[in-house]
């Protein structure tokens, strides 16, 4: 039903990449190669794909998707800005407070104001364990910054309490942002 959004992001572990043999460092160029290749192997059929790291000679990749696939690139920095503005469709927040979110929104928005590009946060909101006002104050700051999207993480560990961390959570914030998970 066109639900899935792919979040894409470089990585911050030097060790897992020297486990798979990769250079650390060569991680943006590596990422900016795959969002590339992604869109090809969900356009085209067969796909030809010559790049950096990945040659592929008329490959089918199948299913394709029904529809285009969303990409929001994640991270705190100016690099995945600029990837999520160059490469993206969207961009992810993770742990920022809306003081902190509002400059990066007008920066993106400055350089992507399609109404298409999403700005996302992540947040650990969990109205089992915060003040419920904390996080209506906090949604509509966020909303005010120009959030668009709030993906919350509660620290719930059965499923029956995540899931009714959820719920309290559609009733606080219904309306603030365009969709609250």
């Amino acid at each position: 039903g066109g639900r899935l959004v792919l979040g894409v992001g470089v990585g911050w572990s030097e060790a897992e990449f020297r486990a798979l043999g990769h250079d650390f460092h060569r991680r943006g160029r590596r990422l900016d190669e795959a969002i590339d290749l992604f869109r090809v192997a969900w356009r085209d059929d067969p796909v030809t794909f010559h790049g950096e790291f990945t040659r592929l000679d008329r490959v089918r990749i199948l299913p394709q998707p029904g529809r285009p696939v969303p990409m929001w690139v994640g991270g705190g920095s100016p690099a995945a800005e600029r990837r999520a503005v160059a490469r993206g469709d969207g961009f992810q927040l993770i742990g920022v407070t809306p003081a902190e979110a509002a400059p990066v929104v007008a920066r993106l928005r400055e350089a992507r104001p399609d109404e298409g590009f999403t700005v996302s946060l992540r947040t650990g909101w969990d109205p089992q364990g915060m003040d419920p006002r904390r996080i209506a104050d906090e949604a509509a700051a966020y909303a005010a910054a120009g959030v668009q999207h709030v993906v919350a993480a509660p620290w719930r560990t059965t499923l029956e309490d995540w899931l009714r961390s959820m719920d309290l959570l559609a009733e606080l914030v219904p309306g603030q942002l365009r969709r609250a998970v």
